[in-house]
């Protein structure tokens, strides 16, 4: 009973370690959520799914994203009277503190319920600029994280001590992942191998479970993929395309990762090197456990059944992403958003590792030199994260933040513009700001394929004829710094032939007067050639 009591103490600490983080978002997104580019596709996705109209962005059926975050947006925007962004605040909130409580929970009942080793993952959760910044979004990166860690954690519970209803949550927490991101399917291969291999349970009962398993999670994307091939006939809105993945990929994968841990200034090189040791010592370690016949004697409980599953996990996950970027999506950046489960998983598995490594050597100096060095970690990270939390409270973050809100260029751009159509290289910020539809400029580039658009002239052609004859006008917003596939505006000023109508500190725009129009129409000319250089 004592020891029952004790546990029920570890929860109530992790429980108020969530509750804390929980505050902490509500203060920190004051602004709103951080709204970008593939957020105005779910708020946009949401709001239809409220006014009864199906999973829709703008007039098209949304197909390159998976359904379930529009989906709990919608859900949530019914208590907050369909206030969409306001209820993207509320998600954030709730998803800051289930994810620090995962967290916190996979790693305490992998060592023993130490305590200490629960608190060196939270900490580092919480002291972390981009996991803060991430969990600010009106992404989907939250929730992924939240339904992949209850899956793990939920799978490792049922194959350590078998019940019906763990292996039906599982199953379904896995199915919620997938529909969140297509990149969940990596769940299934860990969850496979982990329910074939682990545990004492018979051979044929191991094969049922599997079974179960993957036909539950299967389920809701399956039917998503089914919705989108009959309404659309394409299963995720991306086409095969080769665009390999190269070495800068590789820098940026191993810069991201060792960021997390230790943002320090130094060269790709020395972060490489200090990466490829802890992969070394993390190896050796498990050689070493291994030999001990340390793994194979716990086969069947939670501390190798959860580090195993987060081991596997890594490598599937990152092997999705190098084939992804290298066939179906060139675009995706290899940053801390997208790597984010890659290192909540790794961590988990690598506490774990150093809690067991050093019980089996009975070394408290080895358990105290890893706390020494996860004390280094957050003391480097918990300045920055300060920095970026104060800063999002003061600011606000993405399309929802004061540099947009207050935007001189978008203010004037809507003055000139009346009933003209708009064309800007930030169409969906001021398709956000002000609910006006806004045309992309054209792009030399497709971003995912890396394919030359074979249009571009063409595109460039129509909006300098449109522009000329009074029909359109060009914002060009400065800052947007993530859309190198866009034209300059000096390649733009270079096309067209196009008058300034006002140059402002964070844009210009471009077009023409509606008198001076109608003076260049009664001098007779074809203003497409005039107006557009080959």
């Amino acid at each position: 009973m004592k020891i029952q009591k004790k546990y029920l103490v570890h929860f109530l600490i992790i429980a108020l370690f969530g509750a804390f983080a929980s505050v902490m978002m509500f203060w920190v997104t004051v602004y709103g959520p951080f709204v970008g580019p593939d957020s105005v596709a779910y708020i946009e996705t949401a709001r239809s799914l409220l006014a009864g109209n199906g999973f829709y962005a703008g007039d098209q059926p949304m197909t390159h994203y998976s359904p379930v975050y529009p989906l709990l947006l919608a859900m949530a925007g019914l208590f907050q009277h369909g206030d969409v962004l306001q209820a993207g605040r509320w998600l954030c909130v709730i998803l800051f503190g289930a994810n620090i409580i995962l967290l916190g929970i996979a790693v305490l009942i992998c060592t023993e319920f130490s305590l200490p080793a629960a608190g060196c993952a939270m900490f580092v959760f919480i002291a972390s600029s981009p996991i803060i910044s991430i969990h600010s979004m009106a992404w989907s990166e939250a929730p992924f994280t939240t339904f992949t860690l209850a899956a793990f954690v939920l799978i490792s519970l049922y194959i350590a001590r078998p019940r019906s209803s763990l292996i039906l949550a599982a199953s379904l927490s896995a199915g919620c992942a997938m529909a969140t991101r297509y990149a969940g399917v990596t769940l299934l291969p860990p969850v496979v191998l982990v329910l074939i291999f682990l545990g004492d349970r018979p051979m044929k009962h191991k094969i049922r479970d599997t079974f179960i398993f993957t036909t539950i999670a299967l389920l809701p994307l399956a039917s998503w993929l089914i919705r989108n091939m009959v309404t659309t006939e394409t299963l995720t809105d991306r086409t095969l395309a080769i665009h390999v993945f190269s070495s800068q990929h590789i820098k940026n994968l191993i810069s991201t990762m060792y960021d997390f841990a230790l943002p320090m200034s130094m060269s790709d090189g020395s972060k490489a090197f200090y990466l490829g040791f802890a992969a070394i010592f993390f190896l050796v370690s498990l050689a070493f456990l291994h030999k001990k016949n340390y793994i194979s004697s716990n086969a069947n409980t939670i501390r190798i059944i959860l580090p195993a599953l987060c081991i596997l996990f890594f490598f599937t996950y990152i092997s999705f992403l190098v084939i992804s970027v290298s066939f179906f999506d060139a675009h995706t950046p290899l940053n801390a958003r997208i790597l984010l489960p890659a290192f909540l998983v790794i961590s988990i598995a690598g506490i774990s590792l150093a809690w067991s490594f050093s019980s089996v050597l009975d070394s408290r100096i080895i358990w105290y030199s890893f706390i020494g060095f996860v004390f280094l970690s957050v003391t480097l990270n918990s300045f920055q994260a300060m920095t970026a939390a104060i800063i999002i409270h003061r600011d606000g973050y993405g399309f929802t933040s004061r540099q947009w809100k207050n935007s001189e260029t978008i203010v004037s751009a809507m003055s000139l513009a009346g009933d003209m159509k708009i064309y800007s290289n930030g169409s969906d910020i001021i398709q956000f700001l002000t609910g006006r539809r806004v045309t992309m400029i054209p792009s030399f580039t497709n971003p995912e394929t890396l394919k030359p658009n074979e249009d571009y002239e063409k595109q460039m052609q129509v909006m300098c004829r449109e522009v000329d004859e009074c029909k359109a006008i060009v914002v060009y917003l400065n800052g947007i710094t993530w859309r190198q596939y866009l034209p300059a505006p000096q390649a733009l000023e270079a096309k067209c032939v196009m008058p300034v109508l006002g140059r402002l500190n964070d844009g210009s725009i471009y077009g023409r007067s509606k008198r001076k129009a109608e003076k260049g129409a009664a001098q007779g000319g074809d203003s497409a050639v005039r107006h557009y250089r080959q």
